[in-house]
C-alpha cells in the first residue's frame, strides 16, 4: 500500500491534473505511469522514486521527492507530449509547392525549410522561454502542402515535453531523462523541437542520458522535385541546479538534422546555489 511501498509492475493510466502521492514508489520491469496526453500534466509526490529496469513514468510530469533512483533502462519520457505540429510559440513555417516546411523551434532556432534550389524558403520556428528556469512545451513543426502528392504533411512532428524534478537529497541517473521533439512523419515536413527539463537536488550522480533534442526533418516524396528533406527542430532547455555530485552523463540539447539543421538548445548547470521557486 501507500503507507508502506508501492510497487509498479504493469501499465496503469494516469488522468490529466493528478496529484499522485507516494511513501516508497517503485516501478518494476513492465510497469508504467503514464499520461500520453500531449500539453496535459500531473504530479507525483514521494518520499523514494525507483525506477528499475524496463520501468517508466511517461507524461509531462512534476516530481517531487526525498530520493530519486532512475536504473540503468530505467525510464521518465515526456518525447512528443508538447505543442502539435505547426502550433506553438515557436511553431515551424509551413512549406508550399517545392518548398519543405520548417523545423519547430524552442532553446534553439528551428531549421528553415528550403526550395528547389536549397535556398531557405520558409522559417523555422523563433527561440523563447528561460535558459534558468525552463518550464515551456516545445513546439511542432511545420506541415509540408507540396500539391505534387496527395498526402498531407506532418502529422506526428510534436515538440517535446516538460519534466521537472525537485530532489531533497539524491537524485541518481543510470537510466534516461528524456523530452525529445518528434521527427517529422510526412514528406518535406519539419521536426518538433526539444521541451524543458528541470532538475533541482541537493546530490547528483549516475551516468545516464538526459535528452531534449530536436527532431529530424521528414524526407521529401520522392516523386517530387523540391529539397530532399524538411527543416530540423530546435533544441529544447535543460537546467540542473545541484549541490554537490559526480554525475558523468550525456546532456543532449542538440537541434535536429533536415535540409537546414535546427539549432542547439541550452544546457546550464549550477551547484551550491540556493533557489527560491514557486512552480504551479
Amino acid at each position: 500500500d501507500n503507507v508502506t511501498e508501492c510497487n509498479i509492475t504493469t501499465r496503469k493510466g494516469v488522468t490529466n491534473a493528478s496529484i499522485l502521492q507516494y511513501n516508497l514508489l517503485r516501478i518494476k520491469n513492465g510497469g508504467a505511469l503514464v499520461n500520453e496526453t500531449p500539453t496535459a500534466f500531473f504530479k507525483i509526490n514521494a518520499s523514494s522514486i525507483i525506477i528499475e529496469s524496463g520501468g517508466r513514468i511517461q507524461g509531462n510530469v512534476n516530481i517531487t521527492a526525498v530520493n530519486v533512483t532512475i536504473f540503468s533502462g530505467g525510464l521518465i519520457n515526456a518525447t512528443g507530449l508538447g505543442f502539435r505540429n505547426g502550433s506553438g510559440p515557436g511553431k515551424g513555417e509551413e512549406g508550399a509547392d517545392f518548398i519543405s516546411a520548417a523545423g519547430g523551434g524552442y532553446g534553439g532556432r528551428g531549421g528553415d525549410g528550403t526550395n528547389s534550389g536549397g535556398s531557405p524558403a520558409s522559417l523555422g520556428g523563433a527561440i523563447y522561454g528561460s535558459l534558468f528556469n525552463p518550464v515551456d512545451l516545445g513546439s511542432g513543426g511545420g506541415s509540408d502542402v507540396d500539391a505534387c502528392v496527395s498526402v498531407s504533411g506532418t502529422i506526428e512532428a510534436f515538440g517535446g515535453g516538460f519534466i521537472f524534478i525537485n530532489v531533497t537529497n539524491a537524485l541518481n541517473i543510470s537510466g534516461n531523462i528524456q523530452a525529445m521533439g518528434v521527427n517529422g512523419s510526412a514528406k518535406g515536413s519539419g521536426g518538433g523541437s526539444g521541451g524543458s527539463i528541470w532538475i533541482i537536488t541537493s546530490d547528483i550522480t549516475g551516468a545516464g542520458t538526459i535528452n531534449a533534442s530536436g527532431g529530424v526533418g521528414a524526407p521529401h516524396h520522392t516523386s517530387c522535385s523540391g529539397p530532399t528533406h524538411g527543416g530540423g527542430g530546435g533544441g529544447g532547455r535543460v537546467a540542473i541546479y545541484h549541490s554537490t555530485g559526480t554525475y558523468t552523463g550525456n546532456v543532449n540539447v542538440s537541434g535536429g538534422l533536415g535540409t537546414r539543421e535546427g539549432i542547439a538548445g541550452t544546457n546550464f548547470s549550477a551547484s551550491s546555489i540556493t533557489l527560491n521557486l514557486t512552480l504551479n
